[in-house]
Order: structure tokens, then sequence, then C-alpha cells
């Protein structure tokens, strides 16, 4: 259930990166071709991050790992949260955007080999991996609809600060339940 948790709060992160070209065109003002641009390019940290990742993994422990990854997420999170736009915060602003995405690519490059360190028997990983992406993919059913309503009903900054902390919530959730899996 734990790895379920994992996967499932960083694919929320994952399906949330969705919005960021939509925040640098409606509250940063860019263009939307410059908007798109800017996201489609830090898109290129994901086979970067998911390989140093795994790298990392395989030193460290994908359980170690994902503690701060997921310690990333949550304080890239609470500054997209709060942050108001002034000059003087704009490279924090610029830095969540980058960190957030460099966590999330990296969680979902290590986050199977949960099962080898939980030490789940092979006779039983098909049905385990089954459980996990059914629960931790869960995110393309609700992410959507949630951000629209949250963006529709809320105008300017404060809906996206709301919709950051949504995953600030579920960031949480998966920092516990890496605490958890490492205990354990």
């Amino acid at each position: 259930l734990c790895i379920s948790i994992i996967v499932l709060s960083t694919y929320t992160g994952y399906k949330a990166i969705d919005y960021y070209s939509l925040y640098f065109y409606e509250i940063l003002n860019y263009s939307k071709q410059d908007a798109a641009s800017v996201v489609a390019n830090l898109s290129y940290l994901r086979p970067i991050s998911a390989l140093l990742a795994g790298i990392i993994a395989d030193k460290v422990s994908s359980k170690n790992s994902a503690l701060v990854l997921f310690v990333m997420l949550v304080l890239s999170y609470s500054f997209l949260s709060v942050l108001e736009l002034d000059n003087n915060f704009i490279y924090f602003l610029y830095s969540s955007f980058i960190i957030s995405m460099i966590a999330v690519f990296s969680l979902r490059g290590i986050f199977y080999s949960f099962l080898e360190e939980t030490k789940v028997p092979a006779k039983v990983s098909g049905i385990a991996v089954g459980i996990i992406s059914f629960i931790g993919y869960m995110p393309d059913i609700f992410v959507g609809p949630i951000f629209g309503l949250i963006l529709d009903t809320q105008s300017g900054i404060r809906s996206f600060q709301n919709c950051f902390y949504f995953l600030l919530s579920f960031s949480f959730l998966g920092l516990l339940s890496s605490v958890f899996v490492k205990r354990k």
C-alpha cells in the first residue's frame, strides 16, 4: 500500500506539470508559445533526472532517495503555494518549478525499485505491480478535473497557489509513506 501511495503522490505531481505552462502564461505573462517552450525545454530534465536518480538509488537506496526527493517536493510546493509575484522572489519561483520537476522525474525513475528493496516475492510481483499501478496512476482520473475546478472557480495567482497546496498535501503523503517504507 505504501508503494502505491508513493506512486500516487509522484504521479499527481507529474500530471500537474501539464499546468506549469498555464501558470507561465496566465501569471507570469509569457506568450502561449514561450510558456509551452519553457516547459517543453525543462522536460528534457526527465531522462537526466530519472537516470541520475537510478544511479544514486543504487548507491544509497531508493528509500533514502525517495525521502530526499519528497522533501524537495514539499519545499518546492510550499514555496509555490505562498510566493507572490515579487521580483525579489522570482528566482525562488523559477527554482521551485525546476526542483519540483527534477524531483518528480527522479521519483518516477526509482519508484518500482521499492519492490526489490521491500522484498516483494517474485511470485507475487505481477499482482503487486498491478495493484500499485491501479492506485498509483489514478491521478489520470482526478488531477485534471480538480485543477480545472480550482482554476475555473478562482482567478489569478490564488487559484494556482491552491493547486500547489493540493500538490503539497500529496507530496506530504508521499513523504510519510516513504518514511514508513524506510522504517519497515
